[in-house]
């Protein structure tokens, strides 16, 4: 990922299309629903998050990449 902006666009994007809440993506995460808002606004997050986030939505990274775009 090359710019926060495009991780929060391809997080919200791939959450809808998942139909995956932000309370689901906690529980996965093992953090509480207020710090996904925070990812999806473009907050900084590591990329290990970045991986599971990837995994849950069942996409690769490059596929999550494309998706900000």
């Amino acid at each position: 990922m090359t710019s926060h902006s495009n991780l929060g666009k391809a997080i919200r994007m791939a959450q809808t299309a998942k139909g995956i809440s932000n309370v689901k993506v906690a529980e996965h995460m093992g953090c509480n629903p207020s710090q996904i808002a925070s990812w999806r606004y473009c907050d900084d997050m590591m990329f290990s998050n970045v991986k599971k986030l990837a995994e849950l939505f069942e996409l690769s990274l490059n596929e999550l990449e494309e998706l900000g775009r």
